[in-house]
């Protein structure tokens, strides 16, 4: 059996998970937790596909199961732009950032941990 065939019989799907912080516009700081309001008109415009995060200031974008990454690229610019606009209606911004950029330390360092011990928790058997 060729490489090609085995490509053809058995497809490479993904799927793909983005984590955006909420801010407040004037000062830059975190919104204090996901508004129930904002998250239920992202779920009614896109469904499953938005969803709180472990973090209450996250919001969480989940993709269905891609095979290309055209696909990929399209969908995701389509529910980036669109929880940012609904973001927007509620006087909110959405922020890429590992950690945010003007969080307290004690707030990074709380962050890691829960990290360490979700990665523990993987790697159990």
């Amino acid at each position: 059996m060729t490489e090609r065939h085995e490509l053809e019989k058995f497809p490479y799907t993904f799927g793909v998970e983005e984590e955006f912080f909420l801010t407040l516009p004037k000062s830059r700081t975190l919104a204090t937790s996901v508004p129930r309001s904002l998250l239920r008109a992202c779920q009614r415009r896109f469904g499953a596909t938005v969803a709180p995060e472990m973090l209450h200031s996250q919001i969480e974008l989940v993709s269905p199961v891609f095979e290309r990454h055209e696909q990929a690229a399209e969908t995701m610019t389509r529910l980036r732009r669109g929880v940012a606009e609904i973001a927007i209606e509620k006087d909110l911004r959405l922020m890429a950032s590992g950690t945010h950029p003007i969080a307290a330390s004690a707030t990074r360092a709380h962050a890691a941990r829960l990290r360490n011990s979700s990665n523990r928790a993987g790697r159990r058997r």
